[in-house]
């Protein structure tokens, strides 16, 4: 009686860590399945990166070469605007370069500034940039943004912010997927990192593209190759370029959380 009581007791024991091992499990799979970047890349038409300077698209560099590159859409950066707050070492003019190097680099369909059609349109700027988007989308067939996220918008910057919440409220109204980009990189921070939490992370050593000179190159490799077309004007990419072991301390990874579900 003492055996058969054991060995069931036994087996109970079995069953339960088996069934708490399969729970563990199925939590592991409902976490990785709440990421739908991947899935919804595939299933867009168009995609852009809309930023308010025209350098922000280097902390996402990573993705767009894999949307570019990998998925072959038609890929936009929107910049609200064409100059640069500041252009050390380089120049202003440096920066539309940088710009247009890197649209070539990464085969994007355009490099766009809203700041040159910005009078087109009526309204205050916000009404004015809306209407720009309308326009742009009836065009370009746009169904996927990605944009900073908009409480600490990757370092603080309230230019950041403020269109981080401007896009949140155009794509709910108007039924377009969004992602914010979520800055968990140490040296990307200037102070605290974006809250969480993040849906979708790309690892950027374990995907591949072939760029537009044919080479097969990381995601990594591309964004390391982006730092440096913005060197010449662009005083972080610089400091990189210039200190390897800061730059060795950085996380081969780009984070993000979807919005609009």
């Amino acid at each position: 009686m003492n055996k058969n009581y054991l060995f069931i007791s036994v087996i109970i024991f079995i069953s339960f860590i088996l069934f708490v091992d399969g729970c563990s499990i199925t939590n592991k799979l409902d976490i990785q399945e709440n990421g739908n970047l991947f899935e919804d890349i595939r299933n867009a038409n168009t995609i852009a990166w809309i930023g308010p300077h025209p350098d922000d698209e280097i902390w996402v560099s990573g993705l767009l070469a894999y949307v570019s590159l990998g998925y072959y859409k038609e890929t936009y950066v929107i910049s609200l605007n064409k100059k640069a707050y500041s252009t050390s070492p380089g120049t202003p003019e440096d920066r539309l370069v940088d710009n247009q190097d890197f649209k070539d680099f990464m085969g994007l369909k355009d490099y766009v500034y809203f700041e040159e059609s910005a009078e087109e349109y009526t309204g205050n700027l916000k009404e004015r940039f809306f209407a720009f988007l309308d326009n742009f989308i009836s065009e370009s067939d746009l169904d996927l943004i990605i944009t900073f996220e908009n409480t600490n918008g990757a370092n603080g910057h309230p230019d950041h912010i403020q269109l981080s919440e401007w896009l949140t409220d155009y794509s709910k109204k108007n039924s377009i997927k969004l992602y914010y980009y979520i800055s968990r990189n140490p040296i990307n921070t200037s102070n605290e990192p974006d809250p969480l939490p993040v849906t979708d992370t790309i690892d950027l050593d374990e995907h591949y593209i072939t760029s537009t000179d044919n080479k097969r190159i990381s995601l990594w490799d591309a964004k390391v190759e982006v730092i440096k077309i913005y060197s010449s004007s662009v005083p972080g990419a610089n400091r990189l370029t210039q200190n390897p072991e800061i730059a060795a301390e950085a996380i081969h990874e780009e984070n993000y959380r979807r919005v609009n579900f």
